[in-house]
């Protein structure tokens, strides 16, 4: 149940470092060992915060829902604090930058992974739906699997972090155990 948590942490976390959409989290409550799983520039991002500026982004997180863009949100997010969207609007040039550097199977990667992440974005006030987590977990590292190396090289010199957590063996293996549907699972 460890690992599920992690994920229900990770995957959105990724999806964060690679699109740049910005989640009011607390990095704090990161487990010790998995914080180094963080990317740097979402660390710095965060670890600048004030508790103004994470008031702030937890009261925009929470009306998610009402955004259909990054850009929509980016404005909610500047109208309330321009200091914020620019340092918002940094970390997410830097990440789109990291992004437009892929090779093209990397980016369909990413750009799918992505998506499926802000899919499963709980409503307010709703937990993650554990085996939607389970199943898009597994998906993304069948996925990983299947890339090409130049692609996969693409990834790793791109985002190592996240690339990194992907290819361990023992996290997939755990994946693979602990996150086949409650159905099948032994």
């Amino acid at each position: 149940m460890r690992l599920l948590s992690l994920l229900a942490f990770l995957i959105p976390l990724f999806a964060l470092a690679l699109s740049g959409a910005i989640p009011a989290i607390d990095l704090n409550s990161i487990p010790e060992e998995y914080r180094d799983l963080v990317p740097p520039e979402v660390t710095t991002f965060y670890n600048e915060l004030t508790d103004e500026d994470k008031a702030v982004l937890k009261e925009i997180a929470g009306r998610h829902e009402e955004f259909q863009t990054e850009d929509q949100a980016l404005e909610a997010l500047k109208a309330k604090s321009e200091k914020l969207y620019n340092k918002a609007v940094e970390l997410r040039n830097l990440v789109k930058g990291k992004i437009d550097a892929l090779n093209p199977d990397a980016k369909a990667f990413v750009n799918a992974m992505i998506e499926k992440v802000k899919a499963l974005r709980p409503k307010p006030g709703e937990k993650p739906n554990l085996e939607e987590l389970r199943k898009q977990a597994n998906e993304i590292i069948e996925k990983y699997k299947a890339l090409s190396e130049e692609a996969k090289e693409s990834l790793k010199s791109n985002f190592p972090k996240i690339t990194g957590v992907i290819q361990n063996e023992k996290f997939q293996k755990l994946a693979q155990s602990l996150l086949k549907p409650e159905a099948t699972a032994a």
